[in-house]
């Protein structure tokens, strides 16, 4: 029989069985010549027709033992393969989930569907290597998925740093990427037909070099997602160049796949910066709320049995028992008439800021501002309103007597009964 296909580039190692007649033998030996063909692949790439010396011996035992040494081989591939794909399945899931929740983070949608993509190419690259598809088929695969890793990647890096569609011109040759990756994949265009040539690569290269060129403009302009997405396209950049200088013959071919260190990283990279992205729009969220406490306070929420402005609808309302203090500042009208409208807003803030306090102190907090004058609730005792008020004349009176805001007298009212105390509003504004 004839242990390989001259026309053909394999690079698994052959076994092949014969049975000897006794007559072939002399003395119980026999003597072997191997005859090795090189590929056309072969001699255009450089590459060793032979990796090791052929072994020969008892058929059975030397099948076993090769069988054995290629599952040697390939447990720490499978187990490396195996275990970055389940955490790229995770990632892709988890992301898709986030995007499903919130539709305007499309952002996510790309990186979900770029991170599938990079486990359906992990996926594909186990199947080749354990020979459960045919070499061709699976490198015409690898092969697809690396031009729609190239698109779907980009997709997310434009979208993601320059929060907006791409334009016409990338939209083409996003097209035209996914099209090439989809014919390769379900075989329209032979992988065969473009080796040796590193044409996958090198579209590879060119596309990591305009992203390169989006990402630093971006890193000038100060986008704090830039530079973490950068380093992320640098180590591809670099892994793939190295697989181009390999593929023309430059630099020495190695069995290890340089792929996995570039598209791990530049996966952790864009996970990574999205990470920062999402941390900084919690902080942001963070100091709205504490922003909204400012003009809605937490007090008022609380007697509305609410823990933040969110659930809050117009109409809703509570019957509760409390004291009210009304206050403000005698002859204030005559004051400002002397008095320019900058000066004024002034004095009022310097004022209020003097008094806040008491109240606080007190457990009471201010419901409104009606210009020099403010109503604040005390949900406690009407003792409460009353300590208050009395520390309220005891500051205006300092104030008076240190000539800080000039002679000061506030008028103090305290109402203690049922109030009806809720929202009302219009739709827009409550």
């Amino acid at each position: 029989g004839r242990p390989g296909d001259e026309a053909t580039d394999s690079p698994f190692g052959v076994t092949t069985t014969a049975i000897l007649p006794r007559a072939m033998t002399r003395d119980g030996h026999v003597s072997l010549a191997v005859r090795v063909y090189n590929s056309p692949a072969q001699a255009a790439s450089r590459v060793a027709t032979i990796a090791e010396v052929p072994r020969f011996g008892y058929a059975p035992l030397v099948r076993l033992q090769t069988l054995e040494a290629e599952q040697r081989r390939l447990a720490p591939i499978n187990a490396a393969g195996g275990a970055l794909a389940a955490l790229m399945l995770m990632v892709a899931v988890g992301h898709l989930a986030i995007y499903l929740r919130r539709r305007d983070l499309d952002g996510y949608l790309w990186y979900s569907l770029f991170v599938f993509a990079g486990f359906a190419w992990e996926v594909s690259t186990l199947c080749t290597v354990n020979r459960l598809v045919p070499l061709a088929r699976g490198n015409s695969v690898s092969t697809g998925l690396t031009f729609i890793l190239g698109a779907l990647g980009s997709e997310f890096i434009l979208r993601f740093l320059l929060a907006k569609a791409p334009g016409r011109a990338w939209s083409v040759a996003r097209v035209v990427l996914l099209t090439l990756g989809s014919l390769f994949i379900v075989g329209g265009l032979p992988v065969t037909a473009m080796m040796p040539t590193p044409m996958p690569e090198l579209f590879w290269v060119a596309n990591l070099f305009a992203m390169v060129a989006v990402i630093l403009r971006e890193v000038w302009r100060g986008n704090p997602d830039a530079r973490t997405t950068f380093v992320g396209v640098l180590l591809p950049f670099a892994f793939f160049l190295v697989m181009v200088l390999m593929q023309v013959g430059l630099l020495p071919r190695t069995t290890i796949s340089v792929g996995h260190f570039g598209i791990v990283p530049f996966i952790g990279a864009m996970g990574l910066a999205l990470m920062n992205h999402f941390t900084r729009t919690l902080q942001r969220l963070d100091e709205t709320n504490i922003a909204a406490q400012r003009f809605v306070p937490f007090e008022f929420l609380s007697l509305l049995g609410r823990k933040d402005i969110v659930g809050v609808v117009r109409g809703e309302a509570v019957e509760r028992e409390l004291s009210i203090l009304f206050a403000d500042i005698r002859n204030f009208t005559s004051r400002l008439e002397n008095l320019p409208p900058k000066e004024s807003f002034a004095f009022v803030n310097d004022y209020l800021h003097a008094i806040e306090p008491c109240i606080r102190k007190h457990g009471g907090y201010i419901h409104q501002y009606l210009g020099d004058g403010i109503v604040a609730m005390f949900p406690g005792s009407a003792h409460s309103a009353l300590r208050a008020a009395i520390e309220m004349q005891r500051v205006v009176r300092a104030l008076s007597m240190s000539d800080a805001l000039g002679v000061i007298e506030v008028g103090i009212g305290l109402h203690r009964g049922r109030v009806m105390l809720g929202t009302i509003g219009g739709l827009e504004q409550l």
